[in-house]
């Protein structure tokens, strides 16, 4: 099975990196598998950015193909079209289903097989829900390569522009920022009771509602954690908390609520009782 660790030791000592940006954007390419960072290392000289591999220079433009092929063997093609399928943004299994012309009982047979022998998708749902019985479950592609293969390298002539790369970029720092997290609060002794995300209604103002997503929802013996994560250019601050201090009117709790900020490019506010904050320098260097 392919699995991910968080590993910085291996690009920084191996590029001598020390840009914590950087560092997460080859994170979220690649995955902390060290074959990959060996080849960015060997073609440093002559990329513009480490997605040329897949694209100018090369060595990776089948690498997702190639993978699968080596994984699956004779049932290569029936798994490819599902996780071609929800890397190109099919998430519920209704959604694939109809994609791939397939019978739901069918497909639950593979994707059973892909969350739990390969462990190359998960189903998530909204945090205050029972994955058992949820309607609202998604599936996200769990490998970092696999995932920026499918999305952004699989049928495409050209490299992603800046774009469509930190649109890629921020839904992978947002499972990083939640792996580091658990991590986090483990190393402070709290003991998790449950970690993910949510999204759903959310009253705004009297009789207004709109549409949320709370990026990291982290429950604990010792408290409630509320996050949201920004990949993105500027600094954030009051703004975003007020924000996020809203959407998590939807979520109810006995505990004490504490939120918290991550960012790429840091913070225009610090930190505070009850509010934590995370730029890309401090992830990198507690991973």
């Amino acid at each position: 099975p392919l699995e991910q660790r968080i590993v910085w030791s291996v690009q920084s000592d191996a590029l001598g990196l020390k840009d914590p940006v950087r560092n997460i954007i080859n994170y979220c390419i690649f995955g902390g598998i060290p074959y990959y960072y060996e080849i960015l290392e060997k073609y440093e000289p002559l990329l513009t950015a480490p997605e040329a591999l897949f694209f100018e220079v090369g060595p990776l433009r089948e690498e997702g193909q190639d993978i699968l092929r080596q994984e699956f063997g004779a049932a290569y093609k029936k798994y490819f079209a599902i996780l071609e399928a929800i890397g190109y943004g099919l998430v519920s299994s209704g959604e694939i289903a109809n994609k791939l012309g397939m019978r739901q009982t069918t497909l639950s047979k593979y994707i059973l097989s892909l969350q739990t022998d390969f462990k190359l998708i998960a189903r998530i749902v909204p945090f205050d829900q029972n994955p058992y019985r949820s309607k609202k479950g998604i599936y996200i592609l769990k490998d970092n390569l696999l995932a920026f293969w499918f999305s952004l390298v699989y049928g495409k002539a050209q490299a992603p522009n800046k774009g469509q790369l930190n649109a890629f970029l921020g839904k992978r720092f947002e499972l990083l920022c939640r792996d580091y997290f658990s991590g986090f609060l483990q190393n402070k002794g709290e003991l998790i009771a449950k970690i993910g995300k949510w999204w759903g209604s959310v009253e705004v103002e009297k009789g207004k509602f709109e549409g949320r997503e709370i990026d990291l929802v982290a429950e604990t013996d010792k408290a409630l954690y509320i996050g949201e994560c920004k990949w993105s250019d500027n600094k954030i601050g009051e703004k975003e908390l007020e924000h996020l201090k809203t959407s998590a009117k939807s979520l109810k709790t006995k505990k004490p609520v504490r939120f918290v900020l991550f960012s790429k490019k840091g913070f225009s506010i610090n930190e505070r009782e009850g509010v934590l904050l995370f730029n890309a320098e401090r992830i990198v260097k507690e991973s």
